[in-house]
């Protein structure tokens, strides 16, 4: 996305999008036919299957707000800031990283 906002800064195009992805390495013409099958209908019309099963994944996790993060199929409830997301992943590990332990002291 970067690379897109660099080439493009008001309006990301289609060409914006081959150009930043062609910097990237990414095959345009892989992803552009992904995205085309993605959706139910012709021309990138009707249902996006794989934006209803990611909209699905959510509700089935209790969201209901967007942003929200998931961590091993939970949904986290807190405040949404670094510091908790944080705390809530170092809690849940059996093995605490450095960070987790420079965290609690």
């Amino acid at each position: 996305m970067k690379k897109a906002h660099m080439e493009c800064p008001n309006f990301i195009s289609m060409g914006c999008s081959k150009i930043a992805m062609e910097m990237i390495g990414a095959d345009f013409a892989a992803v552009e036919e992904c995205v085309t099958d993605s959706f139910e209908g012709e021309r990138r019309a009707g249902n996006n299957t794989i934006m209803y099963e990611n909209a699905q994944k959510w509700v089935s996790l209790g969201t209901m707000y967007w942003p929200m993060i998931t961590m091993n199929n939970m949904t986290f409830r807190g405040d949404l800031t670094a510091e908790h997301i944080l705390e809530d992943i170092c809690a849940n590990l059996v093995e605490k990283p450095q960070v987790c332990i420079d965290w609690y002291t």
